[in-house]
């Protein structure tokens, strides 16, 4: 088991994103954190979508979710300004981290999330921008207003991906997404 006490390095590996916006090491969020929101909300997002009549591999969502940022254990947390301007060398590092923690059977699912290849791939992607910008609007409520790119950056990537989800697929996952925006903005319950 290669990859256990790497991979549980995550729990304290905190992102870099938000140390380089001022937010104090013992506020900022880890990887580990991040990951688990992503997971829970590509799990209620794909619920809703199911409950809609769609069709989505919950499996392969929450196993991309749970393994998205796993190569972070070797590479650590790349901020999202580098990984855009290395783009294809992304599914390489990833592979290459994947292999290093003893996991080359999940090099497949990491292909796939990262060509964006699947409806169960976009809800990811959309999960773990949303993921971010839930915890960039609790930095900026704490008064961390330097975050404003990452909220607004989020939001942007939120949109393009929805935009390349499946027609049907796209108004759902939208609506839920608007409605999760929107409860972080007014503090409704819904």
């Amino acid at each position: 088991m290669i990859w256990l006490r790497r991979v549980i390095n995550l729990y304290n590996l905190v992102r870099t994103g938000w140390l380089l916006r001022g937010i104090p090491p013992s506020q900022a969020e880890t990887v580990a954190q991040h990951t688990f929101l992503v997971a829970f909300t590509s799990l209620m997002i794909s619920r809703d979508v199911i409950s809609k009549g769609l069709s989505v591999d919950l499996g392969k969502v929450l196993s991309m979710a749970l393994v998205h940022d796993i190569p972070e254990a070797v590479e650590g947390d790349i901020v999202k300004w580098v990984k855009d301007r290395v783009r294809g060398d992304v599914n390489k590092l990833d592979l290459e981290a994947l292999s290093e923690l003893g996991l080359n059977d999940l090099k497949d699912l990491m292909l796939e999330l990262n060509s964006e290849g699947s409806v169960e791939a976009l809800i990811v992607k959309i999960c773990d921008n949303l993921a971010t910008y839930i915890q960039g609007r609790v930095y900026y409520e704490l008064g961390f207003k330097e975050v404003n790119d990452i909220l607004e950056g989020s939001l942007s990537s939120i949109n393009e991906y929805v935009r390349k989800l499946p027609k049907g697929y796209n108004e759902i996952v939208k609506n839920i997404v608007n409605k999760v925006i929107r409860s972080l903005s007014d503090g409704s319950k819904e």
